[in-house]
């Protein structure tokens, strides 16, 4: 394989990604939201309700419909009295959240958080390391939201121009 096919195939799946699948203003936070549920799993406007934007109903459901076109999202009809319908992320769409959690500790790191907003994400920043999913009394996060990641607080942009 060649380095402009590779560049090709890169340059692919980025576009894959980014435009068809995370692409529309409500997807990633539609994801984000629903890994947050119990079993990552709610109805229609329970979800609608937790996500803290107005979204219409039209541009919620067609991006629901999308994410479940591409296999992030499941629906199930529960059929019983009264019918209703159920989403849930399916284990291509939680390996999803689980980078949407990782570009979040990025944007922690280098986007200047303050200090309460990253205990509201109820994360620690600690001798060059970012931890979530911290298990004590205060800290109650679900098992798939443990993440350690590490990084070089010592960072310059500065040496990079060397």
């Amino acid at each position: 394989m060649t380095a402009s096919s590779i560049d090709r195939l890169t340059s692919c799946m980025l576009t894959q990604v980014l435009s068809k699948i995370l692409g529309g203003k409500w997807k990633p936070f539609i994801i984000w939201y629903l890994s947050l549920q119990p079993d990552r799993r709610a109805r229609y406007g329970e979800l609608k309700k937790i996500i803290p934007y107005k979204i219409s109903d039209k541009m919620f459901s067609q991006h629901l419909n999308e994410l479940e076109e591409e296999g992030i999202v499941e629906r199930l009809v529960v059929e019983e009295k009264p019918l209703w319908v159920d989403y849930f992320l399916t284990t291509k769409g939680i390996s999803l959240a689980n980078l949407l959690y990782l570009i979040r500790d990025w944007g922690v790191v280098h986007c200047d958080f303050s200090v309460d907003a990253l205990k509201r994400t109820k994360g620690v920043i600690n001798e060059g390391k970012l931890e979530y999913g911290i298990n004590d009394d205060e800290h109650q996060r679900s098992p798939h939201e443990k993440y350690i990641w590490h990084f070089d607080s010592t960072y310059d942009e500065d040496d990079t121009a060397q």
